[in-house]
C-alpha cells in the first residue's frame, strides 16, 4: 500500500516543520521582496541586522555617558595638574621674607580655581567639548603661573643679591630695616639698663632673662599714642625672621632681642639666602613644569581637535 504524502500546509519538502507557510510570489509585500532577494544572494541576513543595531545603541549609550562626564572629568584633571604650583606659590607666601620684599603674588593663583569652576560652569551648560572653554581650562592656569613664577624670579634675584651683601647703605628698603632695627635696640639697651639697677642683677644675668618685648618702652601704653608707630611693621618682620631662621641683627649679627636661641647668622644675610635659594628654585621649578604641561595640553587639544568637534557635533543633533 502506498505511503500517503505528508500535508503541504505544514511540512515542506523535506519533512521539517514550519509554523506558518512562507509567502510567495504575488503575496510577499514590497520590502518582503527586497529581504528576500538581499537574503537569497548573501547580502543580508537577520542577525547581522541585529548586531548592527545593537552596536549603534551602544555607541549611542557611550557617547550620552561621555558628553555627561567630560565637563567633570576634565575639570578634575586641569585641577590636578595645576594643584602642585598653585599650593608651592601660596605656601611661598606665607613666609615672612617673601611676604615683606616680594609681597603677596602667589595668592593670586587662588584665582586659578576660581577660573576653572567658571570654565567648568560653561563646559556644563554647553554640554560637550568647546574649543574657547577648553582651551580657557586648559592654557589660562599656564599663563598665570608663568607669569608669577617669573616675577618671583627676577625679584628674588635682585633682592637676593641686595640682602645677601655687607652693604647697608646703597640700598634704601635695607637700609630702613637697619634703623628700625637700631632703634629697637636702643629701646632694649634702655630697658636693659634700668631693669638690672632696679632688681640689682648682673648685667650678664639680665642679658639673658630680658627680651624686648617684656619692655615697657617696647609696648603701646592704654590711651596713648604708639610713639614707635612707623617702626612696628619692621620690627614684626624682624622678631618673625628671628625666630623662623636663629639669626640676630640686621646687617650685621647682634645679640637677639626677641628671642633666646643660639644665633647663626645676620637677619639680613638669612633673609637673601631665603630669597636666593628657596624662592628662586621654587620658582624655577614652576616655570619648569608649567612650560611642560603646558606643551602637553597644546599638543592633546590639537590631536583630539577632531574628536572633539564630531562629539560636539553629534551632541548638537
Amino acid at each position: 500500500m502506498a505511503a500517503e504524502a505528508p500535508s503541504e500546509s505544514m511540512l515542506g519538502g523535506a519533512g521539517s516543520f514550519r509554523a506558518c507557510p512562507p509567502r510567495r510570489g504575488a503575496d510577499m509585500t514590497a520590502d518582503e521582496a527586497a529581504y528576500a532577494a538581499a537574503v537569497a544572494a548573501g547580502q543580508e541576513t537577520l542577525p547581522l541586522r541585529k548586531l548592527a543595531a545593537d552596536s549603534i545603541l551602544e555607541e549611542e549609550h557611550w557617547k550620552a555617558v561621555f558628553m555627561k562626564l567630560w565637563p567633570h572629568a576634565f575639570t578634575l584633571s586641569v585641577l590636578a595638574v595645576y594643584g602642585a604650583p598653585i599650593l608651592a606659590f601660596c605656601n611661598l607666601a606665607r613666609d615672612a621674607t617673601v611676604q615683606f620684599w616680594v609681597g603677596n603674588l602667589g595668592m593670586y593663583t587662588l584665582a586659578i580655581p576660581v577660573m576653572l569652576v567658571l570654565c567648568h560652569a560653561i563646559h556644563l551648560r554647553l554640554g560637550g567639548p568647546r574649543e574657547g572653554p577648553v582651551i580657557s581650562t586648559a592654557v589660562l592656569p599656564a599663563v598665570v603661573l608663568l607669569i608669577l613664577g617669573n616675577l618671583h624670579l627676577v625679584m628674588s634675584s635682585g633682592l637676593g643679591s641686595v640682602l645677601v651683601s655687607k652693604d647697608c647703605s646703597t640700598f634704601q628698603a635695607k637700609q630702613d630695616v637697619q634703623h628700625s632695627w637700631r632703634v629697637a635696640a636702643q629701646l632694649y639697651e634702655t630697658c636693659l639698663n634700668r631693669t638690672v639697677r632696679a632688681n640689682h642683677v648682673p648685667f650678664v644675668q639680665g642679658l639673658k632673662l630680658i627680651r624686648l618685648p617684656d619692655c615697657a618702652e617696647y609696648k603701646v601704653k592704654d590711651g596713648e599714642a604708639d610713639p614707635h608707630k612707623e617702626f612696628r611693621e619692621r620690627w614684626d618682620y624682624l622678631r618673625t625672621v628671628e625666630e623662623q631662621y636663629a639669626c640676630a641683627g640686621w646687617c650685621w649679627e647682634a645679640v637677639p632681642l626677641w628671642t633666646n636661641q643660639a644665633v647663626k647668622d645676620a637677619c639680613s644675610y638669612a633673609s637673601g639666602l631665603v630669597l636666593k635659594q628657596r624662592v628662586r628654585y621654587v620658582a624655577s621649578l614652576v616655570i619648569s613644569y608649567t612650560v611642560i604641561v603646558g606643551a602637553i595640553f597644546i599638543m592633546a587639544l590639537y590631536n583630539s581637535e577632531p574628536m572633539c568637534a564630531n562629539v560636539a557635533k553629534n551632541g548638537e543633533g
